[in-house]
């Protein structure tokens, strides 16, 4: 008998996602209109970055060890009880320590977030019914981000004047108690046939042998590299988009927020897309595909700014197109490659591996605005993006030819 996942999925990420969106859209405006301070609300986003990175690992590696259906329902309940300390604290204390009482309610929601997100990740073969069902799992993933992505700041914007800072928080807690309901629901049980190593792999690998372990599998490897890529080139677009619109679209506000909507509209796009396709093989080939059209768009964007007036509507929309398809092509490759890692690596593995490699790739973003922001300021645009672009491509044709002797 098939059970229906996707009721309880399409529940659990429709609200923690729209939820937690508006939440963090609130919080960073309310302190940036307290403080009228951009450090102070940069000092409330950063710190949950690194935690991020740092805790990632050892998340995995209780994710691995333990009851998935357990740590959820125990990381929602942590959830709800920060907010629950949080609009205490305002109750007795206001506004002051506001800054240090949004990093720590946003420090406890970013490691419980993770928790959920790595157990729904690594549990992804024994959510479903087969192994076949593992690319539209992946891509309703996508899709409900997406939406929610785009969906979050609009809402947040739109409430932000209706009701005070502690019915917001309250509001929240309720959404996270709907959800501990959707998390009990869904049913992890292995009915799928996981394709193991011939090897008998160890449960309690420290993360010297998971590096091991991934040095071993080549393929996973490159396509970490090729995730990291990505990464960076995003960090060309993120960076590079907005100084050229501030540069000679200062009057324009507006192409920007087209460029910051149209991104996630392509992303849900290519979800939806993939959906409809139901592509199960070859997905080596359709991310590495994927990723040599992001590279080449960015050449072409190159290529635009060099021969194009910049302060042209034509410009604007070739920069709102093309972000469309970054958008787009971001997520047709991303799908793919999670189910094609969901596949090869061993079940029980999977918690470690998969927050490893996040941290891995997640690392790329930080030093792309590094990079690319000194890189803008001293150099040419159109060279930037150009050999930007072709460097990942050189890459790609390697990736393409490497995936031709991969066996799926």
């Amino acid at each position: 008998m098939k059970r229906n996942w996707k009721k309880n999925l399409i529940g659990l990420l429709i609200l923690s996602q729209l939820g937690s969106g508006v939440l963090s859209f609130i919080l960073s405006w309310y302190v940036l209109e307290v403080t009228n301070s951009a450090l102070s609300f940069s000092s409330v986003v950063i710190p949950t970055s690194i935690v991020g990175l740092v805790v990632a690992y050892p998340i995995g590696k209780v994710v691995d060890k333990y009851s998935k259906n357990r740590l959820m329902v125990l990381a929602q309940l942590m959830s709800i009880l920060s907010l629950v300390i949080f609009g205490l604290f305002r109750y007795t204390y206001g506004d002051a320590y506001l800054s240090v009482s949004i990093i720590t309610l946003n420090v406890c929601l970013s490691i419980c977030d993770e928790f959920i997100s790595t157990s729904l990740l690594a549990a992804a073969q024994q959510i479903v019914n087969s192994e076949d069902e593992l690319g539209s799992y992946n891509s309703l993933s996508q899709t409900i981000r997406s939406i929610c992505s785009m969906t979050a700041p609009l809402l947040g914007a739109a409430l932000y004047h209706l009701f005070s800072l502690t019915t917001f928080v309250i509001i929240e807690i309720v959404i996270e108690s709907i959800c501990v309901f959707y998390i009990y629901n869904i049913k992890l049980v292995n009915e799928v046939e996981v394709q193991e190593e011939t090897e008998t792999v160890k449960s309690d690998l420290s993360i010297g042998d998971m590096v091991n372990y991934l040095l071993s599998r080549k393929i996973i490897v490159h396509l970490s590299i090729c995730m990291l890529f990505l990464n960076l080139l995003m960090g060309s677009l993120n960076v590079g988009y907005p100084f050229i619109v501030s540069e000679n679209f200062k009057d324009k506000p507006y192409i920007f927020g087209f460029i910051s909507f149209v991104i996630p509209l392509g992303m849900l796009s290519a979800s939806i897309l993939y959906q409809i396709l139901r592509l199960k093989s070859r997905l080596v080939k359709q991310a590495v595909y994927s990723w040599s059209g992001f590279a080449a768009v960015i050449v072409l964007i190159g290529v635009s700014t060099y021969y194009l007036d910049l302060k042209s509507y034509l410009f604007a929309f070739i920069m709102i197109l093309s972000s469309f398809i970054i958008g787009f092509l971001a997520s047709f490759s991303q799908i793919p490659t999670m189910t094609f890692m969901q596949k090869v690596v061993p079940a029980k593995l999977q918690g470690r591996i998969f927050s490893l490699l996040d941290s891995f790739v997640k690392a790329a973003v930080p030093v792309s605005y590094l990079l690319y922001g000194l890189l803008f300021d001293k150099f040419n645009l159109s060279l930037i993006f150009m050999l930007s672009g072709i460097l990942v491509l050189l890459y790609m044709l390697f990736m393409i030819i490497y995936a031709n002797k991969v066996k799926e």
